[in-house]
């Protein structure tokens, strides 16, 4: 099933922070992923193609590339659908078919269960024509405002709405 369209006007985008790997805007070796939710469900995605530097053997991404697009993309959903900072705990992803280099692919991420601590969230990267290529299942960890500074040294958050990722 191909991809739906998600016109840019209907799209919110996630902020992001200037040195991280995944997101940061200022890392120029990093993949500068752009999330965003869109209006219309609770979903979280990240459109992209990776560039050549992320391959791992002939023309695809390394394993380690994968996890961290669903890493990024899966936690920002626990992030945002807790309306807390969270930090990975636990990954599990399956790898079901290459991810190739220099080709369209979506992140697309859920919120599963939002506990006090624990925030269980899911994704999946997939082609335009709607293939799944890999899924992944997390349990996160959703700091309080005063851990979510300490651990991001933020100094002068006021509240968990500027922790957002």
């Amino acid at each position: 099933m191909p991809l739906t369209e998600h016109p840019e006007e209907e799209r919110y985008y996630i902020p992001t922070t200037k040195g991280c790997f995944a997101c940061g805007t200022e890392n120029e070796c990093g993949m500068q992923l752009r999330a965003y939710r869109w209006n219309r469900d609770m979903r979280y995605y990240c459109d992209t193609t990776l560039k050549s530097h992320l391959r791992g053997m002939s023309k695809t991404a390394h394993g380690g590339i994968v996890a961290t697009l669903l890493d990024e993309v899966v936690g920002v959903a626990a992030s945002q659908s807790s309306d807390k900072k969270c930090v990975t705990v636990e990954l599990n992803v399956k790898f079901k078919k290459p991810v190739f280099i220099e080709n369209p692919i979506r992140i697309e991420a859920w919120a599963d269960d939002i506990g006090d601590k624990i925030v269980s969230a899911s994704g999946r990267i997939i082609t335009p024509d709607g293939t799944e290529l890999a899924t992944a299942s997390g349990k996160f960890f959703a700091l309080d405002v005063e851990k979510a500074k300490a651990f991001l040294n933020l100094k002068g958050m006021e509240n968990s709405e500027k922790l957002r990722s």
